[in-house]
């Protein structure tokens, strides 16, 4: 019994120690704007470079050096809870400040926004899934972002419910 709690105890200082890292990775190098949400809501990878929700804005990190990731940039979008990356382009569910999507460069473009209550977002080809809606009832929207600025709906759906995530696990969607 007493080898199966040590295992435990292991794994518990473990997830501490990663949770710590992260914590300090984002908001110990980097001091983020006054009442900024210090820690990751979302991580996204792209190439070389980590983009990371903080509620606040997107944090963006050059990441070719692990050990020493550097900040590449902080784009304010308030309430920033989720980011989709296609190329230079970011998708960023800002909860009831709608999605934004804008061009990294020297200095960010934002291309389009849209009025609408966006979570969760997930990228496949030129399709953006937007998972959002108000308290007790969900909402699925697919975009054509083919042109960013202008994304143009595909389908919608509702249910009730809260929606909390969104994967895209499917190999085919015959409208897409």
């Amino acid at each position: 019994m007493k080898r199966g709690g040590d295992w435990l105890m292991r794994l518990k200082g473990l997830l501490c120690t990663v949770i710590l890292w992260y914590g300090v990775t984002f908001a110990g190098e980097v001091k983020p704007p006054q009442g900024a949400n210090p820690y990751a809501i979302r991580v996204v990878v792209s190439g070389e470079r980590l983009y990371s929700a903080i509620g606040t804005g997107i944090m963006v990190w050059d990441i070719k050096n692990l050990k020493k990731p550097e900040k590449i940039a902080y784009i304010p979008a308030f309430l920033a809870c989720d980011v989709a990356v296609k190329g230079e382009i970011l998708f960023i569910a800002s909860l009831y400040n709608g999605l934004k999507i804008l061009r990294m460069g020297e200095k960010p473009e934002i291309l389009a926004t849209l009025p609408i209550i966006a979570r969760r977002v997930a990228l496949r080809g030129n399709h953006l899934f937007v998972v959002g809606g108000e308290e007790g009832k969900a909402s699925l929207q697919i975009f054509d972002v083919s042109n960013p600025k202008q994304p143009k709906v595909l389908r919608q759906a509702s249910w009730n419910g809260i929606p909390y995530g969104l994967s895209i696990i499917l190999t085919c969607v015959a409208y897409c």
